[in-house]
């Protein structure tokens, strides 16, 4: 509450300060008091690397968990299970996600050249059966905050594949909505 209050006075918006509180919170740093001094320590009684300091620590990655779509709730934690994942598992992501769990993730920003990645997983993965699913991914992107930004820093190769998709879109569902994201997405 106190950090809330302190980012709040500082003109930083209420949402970066949760997720900042959110993060300090998951360091388990013990804060500081105002009087605290390093001189004043005799030892630092929190150790920084506690795997470190415990003799029978081992080191076993936990196994790939199939992750609720909805318990992404911003484009930090995205952005993690994205990069965890290849190739067919981006594009699985994708379609699991719902037209409020886009909005939910990218609400701010599509981060900077996550549009072309997204683009990528669509296209190279490609299925005449994920016409409507891909439409709509497309379709809500279009709504996510900066979305015009991030539209401009596609590559060419990125503009090519993202024809390419719309026109296979367009060869099997002739609709206004795939019309539309020629427009939005100023195929030409």
């Amino acid at each position: 509450d106190y950090l809330l209050e302190f980012l709040g006075s500082s003109g930083i918006n209420a949402e970066y300060g949760e997720e900042f509180e959110q993060i300090v919170k998951a360091s388990h740093l013990k804060p500081l008091e105002k009087g605290d001094r390093i001189s004043d320590m005799d030892k630092f009684t929190q150790p920084w690397n506690i795997a470190s300091s415990q003799d029978n620590f081992s080191f076993s990655p936990s196994p790939q968990t199939d992750l609720s779509t909805s318990s992404l709730q911003n484009l930090t934690q995205f952005n993690r299970e994205w990069r965890k994942r290849k190739g067919p598992q981006k594009f699985d992501l994708l379609l699991s996600l719902s037209e409020t769990d886009i909005r939910r993730i990218f609400h701010a920003e599509i981060g900077l050249g996550l549009l072309g990645e997204i683009v990528d997983a669509l296209h190279s993965n490609w299925a005449e059966e994920h016409v409507t699913s891909v439409l709509n991914i497309l379709t809500t992107l279009t709504k996510c905050g900066r979305f015009d930004l991030s539209l401009r820093f596609l590559s060419g190769e990125e503009k090519t594949k993202l024809k390419s998709l719309l026109d296979k879109m367009y060869a099997l569902s002739e609709t206004d909505g795939v019309s539309e994201l020629f427009k939005m997405y100023e195929v030409v």
